[in-house]
């Protein structure tokens, strides 16, 4: 009866398929996923046998004599599910690539004194690359639950199985794919992505003159990193238009906190952009200016000049100001091993060397001094003198009863009685002294004229000793400067070494939290694949988007998780941070065992 209902199947059967048409392997799954045909060869065999040849490793083909493999994924089925997945992977990707990149670029363009149209199409595109290592992981996720769960709600995933293919197989090249796009990520994360980085920070900065113009224009400030630049009116100038003139400006910089440690109003400012081995500067320079500095003790000193200039130039997103998430591993593992070449270090080591120098400056200063009691000073200005008497000098403050001797060009002297008197330094960007300042306090002025008056508050800029004053040379070795530093007990250099030695540990916090985060990041890839398929499988009874929020929600979670344990390590909590790190690709590895388990089960 059961052979007669079998041979009668397999006749209608072939009368519908051209046997030699189509391969003898599809046509057995087809007649096994029907239930009524045989396996090992669909001409009167009961099931059982097939089944039995199955596990022996080879069934006969009657419909070609042949005896074939029943352990060996035919490759034309593997090509027919890869090339469904990445059809959808491939359009998923870009669309979550193009939504991505134009959520980055929501910030520049919510002011439209940034940048223009052609800046932001250029913004965006940068972006792109950086956003594939979000898009990567959830186009693939998807992709994958998509395919799966229609390979199963078709049944098509019970005929390979029926036809002796296991699970392991059926899935092995959707687990090569995934290690394929885990190296794939990899590969970005460590060395393409940073770069692009980069670039989306330099096409900001690739026109400063026409960004600070536009926002002036608009009436709005020019905010770039730690810089904020003001002014009633602007006018560009110069031969290629890099030179920038306000009227009425304000300019400050802020330190993390957002809290001013310069700013200076003038009624005109001329900024000079500079650009030199792929880094951009500004040199500011003024005309009628007060400028007030922060000092660091909660205070800070005021001073006014009819021409002044910044004497370090400002670096506006450079390839030297980067940030590590913008430096590939290469660049990161060359900053552990010179961490003057990270800038955050390289500004502490400046900061020090500048308080060494000083301090050997004020210490020759003072031995120069208490020969005679007595120091000349010239203005670079109007090359007046000021002679000082005081009792002594201790790193730029006199002391005693301070007398100074005014000489004019004219040949004309009077006499300055100030209450309290101090020398404020103006340093270049090596660290040499370029010029003093000498601040009087509660100055009696003219002493002994008819004109005498006094003054709260009076500076004398641009000083410099008529004297032979050695200039002390110190050299950015890390080393050195520590030791010199270890010979100082209190002040501000053991504050400037202690910022140093926190800068230098904060930097390899932060390269072994970039390069771990990024190799975290890519191990995702390949679990996410797997558990996106499995759990396809298991739910085929399940709606397609029910299936895939059981996979989005924990790849959600699993990418917080690295990101925020990467932070957790840059705070200094390495223990702690790695083990939030890699909890999510932990918990989704879990989530894959017990789903692997209950499809194996059922």
């Amino acid at each position: 009866m059961t052979t007669g209902i079998h041979r009668r199947f397999i006749e209608i059967f072939k009368g519908i398929i051209d046997v030699s048409s189509v391969d003898c392997y599809i046509f057995r799954l087809l007649i096994a996923a029907s239930g009524i045909g045989c396996l090992s060869c669909h001409l009167y065999s009961p099931i059982t046998r097939a089944k039995r040849e199955a596990r022996r490793g080879s069934v006969g083909c009657g419909c070609c004599g042949t005896r074939h493999n029943a352990h060996t994924m035919p490759w034309r089925l593997y090509r027919y599910m890869l090339l469904d997945m990445l059809r959808q992977f491939a359009l998923t990707a870009a669309v979550l690539v193009i939504v991505i990149a134009f959520g980055a670029a929501i910030k520049p363009l919510s002011n439209d004194s940034l940048i223009s149209p052609i800046d932001a199409a250029i913004f965006v595109g940068y972006a792109m690359i950086p956003m594939l290592q979000f898009a990567l992981p959830f186009a693939a996720a998807f992709a994958v639950t998509l395919t799966f769960h229609r390979l199963s709600q078709d049944n098509e995933i019970i005929a390979m199985s029926v036809a002796g293919q296991s699970y392991t197989r059926i899935l092995a090249p959707l687990a090569a794919l995934g290690l394929s796009l885990t190296i794939l990520l990899g590969l970005l994360t460590q060395w393409v992505i940073p770069s692009f980085i980069g670039k989306m920070t330099e096409s900001l900065a690739a026109d400063i003159p026409r960004m600070l113009t536009r926002s002036i224009q608009h009436h709005s400030p020019f905010v770039q990193g730690d810089l904020v630049i003001w002014a009633e009116e602007v006018f560009l100038g110069g031969e290629n238009g890099d030179r920038i003139v306000l009227d009425k400006a304000a300019v400050a910089k802020v330190n993390k906190q957002n809290r001013p440690t310069m700013y200076l109003t003038s009624s005109a400012t001329s900024i000079d952009t500079d650009k030199e081995n792929d880094e951009s500067y500004l040199h500011i320079k003024s005309k009628n200016t007060v400028q007030w500095t922060d000092d660091g003790g909660g205070a800070g000193s005021t001073r006014g000049a009819l021409d002044s200039k910044l004497t370090h130039a400002i670096g506006i997103n450079s390839k030297t100001n980067r940030r590590p998430s913008a430096m590939t591993r290469r660049e990161l593992l060359n900053a552990e091993e010179n961490p003057s070449l990270y800038p955050p270090v390289r500004e502490a080591i400046d900061g020090l060397r500048d308080k060494l120098i000083l301090r050997e400056y004020w210490r020759s200063l003072t031995a120069y001094f208490s020969v005679n009691n007595e120091m000349k000073f010239e203005s670079s200005y109007n090359n007046q003198q000021f002679i000082v008497k005081a009792k002594s000098v201790s790193n730029g403050v006199f002391k005693g009863i301070i007398e100074i001797e005014l000489k004019r060009r004219s040949g004309e002297t009077s006499l300055l009685i100030p209450k309290k008197a101090h020398l404020e330094p103006e340093q270049g960007e090596d660290g040499t002294i370029s010029s003093l300042t000498l601040s009087l306090v509660d100055v009696r002025v003219d002493v002994g004229e008819t004109g005498e008056n006094r003054r709260t508050e009076l500076q004398v800029q641009a000083l410099h000793v008529d004297a032979d004053i050695a200039m002390p040379i110190i050299d950015n070795n890390i080393p050195e400067l520590l030791s010199r530093a270890s010979e100082v007990e209190r002040g501000s250099i053991p504050r400037a070494a202690k910022h140093l030695l926190v800068q230098i540990e904060n930097l390899k916090e932060q390269v072994i939290s970039r390069i771990n985060q990024r190799w975290a990041m890519s191990a995702s890839a390949v679990l996410i694949v797997l558990l996106g398929s499995i759990t396809a499988i298991r739910l085929r009874d399940k709606t397609t988007l029910g299936t895939f929020t059981r996979i989005f929600f924990p790849t959600v979670v699993a990418v917080i998780l690295i990101f925020a344990g990467g932070q957790i390590v840059r705070d200094g909590r390495m223990a702690f941070g790695f083990s939030v790190m890699w909890s999510g690709n932990f918990g989704m590895l879990v989530l894959i065992l017990f789903s692997w388990k209950k499809l194996r089960v059922h």
